[in-house]
C-alpha cells in the first residue's frame, strides 16, 4: 500500500508528503527492538528500510536528542491529513457507483441462505434532528411523508377533472344540434379551462435556476456552529467511533433502523473490528487499542527536522506496529 500513495495522490489529490521517518533508539535494548522492526518490515514488504548509526543519523537530523545512538530509516514513509484522505476515497467510491450511508452503527450480522443480513441503526446528532423538526422535515434526512406524493396526487386530480370538462366542452362545440351561441360559449369555456389547467400543471416551481457556484456565497449562507463543545466529554470508547463527532459526544438520536442484504461484508471497523468479527462467530482476535500524540513544531521551528520522528515503541505501552 505504501508504494501506491504517490500515484493515488496524483489521481485523487488529497495531499501526500513523502518525507521519510526515523524510529530512534537511545540504548542497547531499543537497538534490539529496531532489529525486530527491521525484520518485521522486511516480511511485510516495506522497501528501502535501513538502520543508520549515530554519525549518519546526526548528519540527517542534527537537532535530534543527543542521546540517540541509531535509528530505523524508512525513506518511503509519508504524511497525509487523514480526513482529506478518507474524504477523497469516499468521493472516488461514490463516483464509481458506491452508495455511502453515514452514521450507521452495525448492531447485528446474520447469515440467511447465501446472503448476509446486516442490521444497522441510523443516528443523527440531536442538534441536527431538532433543526430538521423546526423545518418540518424528517429527522432521517428525507422529506416529510406526503410532501412529494401530495403534490402528485393534487396535479393528477386536476388533470383528470379538467380532461373530463374539456372533452365534454369539445363535444358540445362540435354538436350541430346545439344552438350556435351555446356552441361558441362552450368552445370559449373549454379553451379557458385548458389554459388554466396547463398553467396549474406546468407552472414553474419558483426555484431560481442555479448559476455557477460561488464559494463565498455558500459560506455566507452557512449556519453558525451549533454548541460550544463544552458539554461533549469524549472518552476512550468514543475515540473508536469518531471522537468529538461520536454518538455520545453529539448526543446522538436514533432516527431509523435498516437491514442491508449482501454477499460479502468487508470488516474495516478499525478499533471495533473485533466486535464486528464476533457478530459472525469469529472470536480469533481481540483489539488492544493504543492512543498516542503527534507533536507539531511551530512554523518558525520547522527547519529543525525534515522527517517524521518516532521514539522506539515500548513493548507494552508503545504505538505498536510501525512498519
Amino acid at each position: 500500500g505504501n508504494q501506491m500513495f504517490p500515484q493515488l495522490d496524483r489521481e485523487l489529490r488529497f495531499g501526500y508528503q513523502l518525507n521519510g521517518s526515523l524510529v530512534l533508539a537511545t540504548n542497547d535494548t531499543e537497538l534490539k527492538i529496531l532489529d525486530e522492526l527491521m525484520e518485521r518490515g522486511r516480511k511485510n514488504g516495506v522497501q528501502r528500510l535501513k538502520i543508520v548509526q549515530k554519525e549518519e543519523l546526526f548528519e540527517m537530523e542534527p537537532a535530534l536528542n543527543p542521546n540517540a545512538i541509531a535509528a530505523l530509516h524508512a525513506p518511503d514513509a509519508g504524511n497525509v491529513i487523514p480526513y482529506e484522505f478518507a474524504i477523497a476515497l469516499c468521493e472516488n467510491a461514490v463516483d464509481n457507483g458506491v452508495e455511502l450511508r453515514i452514521r450507521r452503527e452495525v448492531t447485528d450480522i446474520s447469515k440467511k441462505g447465501e446472503l448476509f443480513e446486516v442490521d444497522v441503526r441510523h443516528w443523527e446528532p440531536k442538534e441536527y434532528v431538532d433543526t430538521r423538526e423546526k423545518m418540518g422535515k424528517s429527522a432521517d434526512g428525507s422529506e416529510p411523508a406526503g410532501s412529494g406524493g401530495g403534490s402528485l396526487i393534487y396535479k393528477s386530480g386536476i388533470a383528470v377533472s379538467s380532461l373530463g370538462v374539456i372533452v365534454k366542452g369539445i363535444m358540445m362545440a362540435l354538436d350541430e344540434n346545439i344552438n350556435n351561441d351555446i356552441r361558441l360559449q362552450s368552445a370559449v369555456a373549454t379553451l379557458f379551462v385548458a389554459i388554466v389547467t396547463a398553467m396549474l400543471l406546468f407552472k414553474p416551481s419558483g426555484e431560481k435556476k442555479q448559476g455557477p457556484t460561488v464559494l463565498k456565497d455558500l459560506v455566507d449562507k452557512c449556519f453558525p456552529p451549533v454548541g460550544s463543545g463544552e458539554d461533549a466529554k469524549v472518552g476512550v470508547a468514543d475515540m473508536f467511533t469518531g471522537g468529538s463527532g461520536s454518538w455520545n459526544a453529539v448526543k446522538g438520536v436514533t432516527v431509523g433502523r435498516e437491514a442491508v442484504k449482501c454477499r460479502y461484508v468487508i470488516n474495516c471497523a478499525g478499533s471495533s473490528s473485533d466486535k464486528i468479527a464476533k457478530m459472525i462467530g469469529d472470536d480469533s482476535f481481540h483489539i488492544k487499542p493504543r492512543l498516542g500524540d503527534y507533536l507539531l513544531l511551530n512554523r518558525n521551528q520547522g527547519h529543525l527536522t525534515s522527517r517524521t520522528i518516532f521514539p522506539c515503541p515500548d513493548p507494552i505501552l508503545g504505538k505498536g506496529v510501525l512498519v
